[in-house]
């Protein structure tokens, strides 16, 4: 026997919890796991665009890509370089500032290491 003939009221909470559940798993898609996907594709296309020598859309992606992973060591030394090679210098320092703070020690280091070649 089913709840909702012995119980009516038992299938419509059942219904409820479920929608529930998937609202749930909805939101946290969006707020957790897709936000990362979406910012490494962004980065992704803002290396292909900065390869082509189109600095402003390498820029333009890499700094979507800081909005939806603001703790993402690799999106913001992506926009650094970004920044610095269409002469934003005060930019690229203070993203790769940052990115220091955020990366591992691997990270920091190589960021380390592009500050000082490019006298920043």
């Amino acid at each position: 026997m089913t709840p909702g003939k012995k119980w009516p009221a038992a299938g419509k909470v059942l219904g409820a919890v479920a929608v529930a559940g998937l609202c749930a798993w909805i939101y946290y898609l969006y707020q957790f796991a897709m936000p990362g996907r979406e910012a490494r594709r962004l980065v992704s296309r803002s290396n292909e665009l900065f390869a082509a020598h189109d600095y402003a859309g390498a820029t333009v992606d890499a700094r979507m890509a800081v909005r939806l992973d603001p703790n993402s060591a690799g999106a913001r030394n992506c926009l650094a370089r970004n920044l610095y090679q269409s002469g934003d210098k005060a930019g690229a320092r203070r993203e790769w500032l940052k990115c220091i703070d955020l990366g591992n020690s691997d990270t920091a280091n190589q960021t380390r290491a592009y500050m000082k070649k490019y006298h920043l």
